[in-house]
């Protein structure tokens, strides 16, 4: 039997060092749906390209809270200056805590550049058999499921994802899904900035040699294989694929990578055939 593998490891680092007159800016996305003009995505000194920004979700208003100490979030449904029974929470930014939510007290949520990724080839040959598996993988990178933010808005007029119904009610006083109200209540925040390390099984082929020797006198052979790609996704992300990238804007814009607003994932794909060697 001969069994060789091969392993290879990578990382990238990138920094913001200079934006001239601005401290740091945000790409802008086009209107979609009203969604995306919450930008998710800062370019900013000191940090680097790919980097989340938001609100920190502090959980949600529960039956006989102190209403007059949670901070107002001052956009949204929450332009009256008050929060009610059932809303989310947000965490003020520490050195900036006045009773008040607002962009101030945004925060860096994460990152879409990985740690590092990798890849691990196996090849296994025994008599006429051969077996090839590749896996492939990326740690420490965050995605904004766009996705999922947008399917739990009540306010739109098509099927709710399976979490609406652990929303908040008197009855039911969840603390992950805010209520459910005429208004929107559900903003970018850090429950939609999501872990998309993943190993994937990228490749395998399974194969057979069959001599001919007997029937040619020669050396030549037919190689029979089975192939297959994307056959499993080992993730802790919610969306269909923790490879998506689909802003909905400018698609090929390097700073607005790492927006899943419904990517099609990776297609899985079977093939077989044979292979003449004379």
């Amino acid at each position: 039997m001969e069994w060789t593998s091969t392993f290879n490891w990578s990382l990238n680092r990138n920094k913001v060092l200079d934006l001239g007159s601005a401290p740091f800016f945000f790409p802008e996305f086009s209107d979609n749906g009203s969604l995306l003009t919450i930008n998710p995505l800062i370019v900013k000194e000191g940090e680097p390209l790919g980097t989340f920004y938001g609100w920190v979700f502090d959980g949600i208003v529960q039956k006989g809270e102190d209403l007059t100490k949670i901070p107002v979030p001052g956009f949204g449904s929450y332009a009256n200056g008050a929060v009610h029974e059932g809303d989310p929470k947000y965490k003020e930014k520490e050195g900036a805590v006045d009773g008040k939510v607002d962009n101030g007290d945004k925060v860096v949520l994460g990152s879409t550049q990985p740690d590092f990724i990798f890849g691990f080839n196996n090849t296994v040959a025994l008599k006429n058999w051969d077996l090839s598996v590749f896996l492939q993988g990326s740690y420490g990178n965050e995605l904004y499921n766009a996705a999922a933010n947008k399917a739990e808005l009540t306010t739109l007029v098509y099927n709710a994802p399976a979490n609406i119904k652990d929303r908040w009610t008197p009855e039911h006083p969840s603390n992950t899904v805010p209520r459910t109200i005429s208004a929107s209540n559900f903003y970018m925040d850090s429950r939609y900035i999501e872990d998309a390390s993943y190993i994937k099984l990228r490749s395998l082929t399974l194969g057979y040699t069959v001599p001919l020797q007997k029937i040619t006198k020669t050396k030549s052979s037919v190689r029979l294989f089975f192939s297959a790609q994307n056959l499993f996704t080992i993730t802790k992300y919610s969306g269909y694929d923790p490879e998506a990238s689909r802003n909905g804007s400018n698609e090929q814009s390097g700073l607005l990578q790492g927006v899943d607003f419904g990517a099609y994932p990776a297609s899985k794909s079977y093939s077989f055939g044979f292979e003449i060697n004379l």
